[in-house]
């Protein structure tokens, strides 16, 4: 395994977990404004301000890690990508209105309006990862996309019903949201059996499962460590949740290795030379214990608040 595609795609990881957290934030947000009220109202603003941290290092490690790629990335995802920036900007701009308010329906408006925008970035982003996965849409020879036929891949379709469940549960257990506890362990099953059906059905991920099973039993381990310490109503689970769904989503994309686009390109092919491997490591190690250390402090911070 190629360290500099696991530095990669632990950022992705980091993103994509601290992301799907404002999702569950704002799918609760929608349908139960009084544990938003309660319990997440204060991390909202933090964790944008995370993603948004680790969404400009993951692009700046991607530049530097595949350089090769950036014509292709820049080409055929301009369309889905300047959406999805768009509908960022209504999203920013609804949360601080949200946050400017001082009339609980005007705040509930916004949020409203807000979540709205989230789940529509993160349809986006998800679709146009699923693409990456399976190449639908894409043709890798004449750098060209069919939006069509990229969002409404069955494969895609399945991974953000999976991603929307698993924000649910991400976040339920991660602030402790006692009433959704069993709730989030129902969303946690029902996300790992649809993204393993959708696997199944659309790639080549669990036959390569069966040459890394440790990856599936490091997985298996991982969920039932949660699954215990949320049946136990254990304080604990909350510090399981980060670590834990971030490394889920890691072996997935070692699962992935080397093969993208249904396999027209790999991932190696696009990478960077070896002679700036070396560097490119070192620095993007640093700036992860940089993040990971400011991301500590921060939570610990807002906890003790």
């Amino acid at each position: 395994m190629n360290y500099l595609y696991i530095q990669n795609y632990a950022i992705l990881a980091s993103f994509l977990f601290f992301f799907l957290l404002e999702v569950g934030i704002a799918l609760i947000a929608l349908f139960d404004f009084k544990s938003y009220s309660e319990k997440l109202k204060g991390y909202l603003l933090a964790l944008w301000e995370i993603d948004s941290t680790f969404a400009i290092f993951y692009i700046v490690n991607l530049e530097a890690t595949y350089p090769k790629a950036l014509t292709l990335i820049g080409t055929v995802y301009a369309v889905p990508l300047l959406a999805a920036g768009f509908f960022l900007i209504a999203r920013n701009a609804f949360l601080a209105y949200s946050e400017l308010s001082h009339m609980p329906k005007d705040e509930k408006g916004f949020l409203t309006l807000y979540s709205g925008s989230t789940l529509i970035i993160a349809f986006i982003v998800i679709m146009t990862l699923s693409s990456g996965v399976t190449g639908a849409g894409v043709n890798a020879h004449t750098s060209a996309l069919e939006i069509l036929p990229m969002f409404a891949q069955p494969f895609g379709i399945i991974m953000f019903i999976a991603a929307v469940l698993l924000a649910l549960s991400a976040t339920a257990l991660c602030f402790d949201i006692r009433r959704m506890r069993n709730a989030s362990l129902l969303f946690l099953l029902l996300s790992i059996v649809l993204a393993l059906l959708g696997s199944y059905m659309y790639t080549s991920i669990l036959a390569n499962a069966q040459h890394d099973l440790y990856a599936v039993v490091a997985a298996a381990i991982m969920v039932s460590i949660i699954y215990a310490s949320a049946l136990k109503l254990s304080g604990y689970v909350k510090y399981f949740v980060v670590p834990f769904f971030m490394a889920l989503i890691v072996l997935f994309g070692m699962l992935q290795y080397p093969y993208l686009l249904g396999g027209s390109a790999t991932y190696t092919g696009l990478m960077t030379g070896t002679a700036a491997g070396l560097e490119l490591v070192l620095f993007t190690t640093a700036g992860t214990i940089m993040l990971a250390l400011s991301m500590a402090i921060l939570f610990y911070l807002l906890r003790k608040r």
